[in-house]
């Protein structure tokens, strides 16, 4: 028996070298197959785990680029912002005084005044009244390239020479009369008037004799602001809804008295476009000056 036994010691010997040799080769190949692995796709060797996983890659356009809310971020999305910003609806209402040649800044020349209705007609700009801009200021429904032409005082050159030249471009106006200059030398009569307005310009009140509002008394106020508009209405036979303040003066009672004598807006002499934020009664304006190019004109209303 022991003799039979001792031909086993030779083959167990030769069976173990040939199993652990047989294990070697397997994690050689085994570490050869994941060597490969990692030289292919070194980006699937995560966490020590060996075959592809399921793992969103960032592209290098995702890496630069933040698009429909998802940032740089690989996985994250941000939300839209909760009240995103919004824009401000704004409208330049212009400021004239006289159409001519003059000394003072008040003057615009014929020449320029033409060249500037021009610009805003080939342009685009939807002219509309001092109504109907208080309107979309108030709704803030304003569209794009939208402007006002407004005219202080009621000189008579708004008739000779502005008038023919917003014909020209189908364009309105708004007109702020003092209900006592009518006839006066220089002065729109209430013929001329009653003409602009058929043809559909805005009649507004400049107040009665165009003083400071801020220096009158109480009794003169009212004269200025409620008696303006009595008369203007009566010559008219149409309401006045627009109020200009005689030389842009104002305090913090008057937007009051105006709106309670039952005017729906009121501009000043405030250097900017009206916004839809601001006070209806307290509404800026560009006024246009005697130096203006057409580039300086064009940067004011944009």
């Amino acid at each position: 028996m022991k003799k039979k036994y001792l031909y086993l010691f030779p083959l167990l010997i030769i069976l173990g070298m040939v199993i652990s040799f047989s294990l070697s080769l397997a994690d050689f190949k085994d570490f050869k197959s994941t060597l490969e692995v990692f030289m292919s796709r070194p980006e699937n060797i995560v966490h020590n785990r060996k075959s592809p996983v399921n793992e969103t890659i960032a592209s290098p356009e995702s890496a630069t680029r933040i698009d429909n809310g998802v940032t740089p971020t690989v996985g994250t999305v941000t939300p839209p912002p909760a009240n995103p910003p919004v824009k401000t609806l704004s409208v330049p209402i212009l400021m004239y005084h006289e159409i001519g040649d003059g000394p003072s800044s008040l003057y615009v020349s014929e020449k320029n005044f033409r060249a500037q209705m021009h610009y805003l007609r080939s342009n685009g700009y939807k002219i509309v009244t001092m109504t109907q801009a208080r309107e979309m200021l108030a709704n803030k429904q304003i569209p794009p390239k939208v402007a006002v032409i407004t005219f202080d005082d009621g000189y008579v050159s708004i008739y000779n020479r502005a008038w023919p030249i917003l014909e020209e471009c189908a364009f309105p106006a708004t007109v702020y009369v003092c209900s006592s200059f009518p006839g006066l030398y220089n002065y729109l009569t209430w013929d001329h008037i009653k003409i602009l307005h058929s043809g559909g310009v805005e009649i507004g009140s400049h107040s009665h004799t165009h003083p400071a509002l801020n220096t009158v008394s109480p009794t003169a106020l009212a004269q200025e602001v409620v008696g303006s508009k009595q008369i203007l209405e009566q010559k008219l036979g149409t309401k006045i809804d627009s109020f200009c303040y005689p030389c842009g003066a104002y305090n913090e009672n008057i937007p009051a008295v105006i709106k309670k004598a039952g005017y729906t807006s009121a501009v000043t002499v405030n250097f900017r476009k009206a916004t839809s934020q601001d006070d209806l009664y307290l509404l800026p304006r560009i006024r246009v000056f005697k130096a203006d190019t057409i580039s300086s004109f064009a940067k004011n209303i944009q």
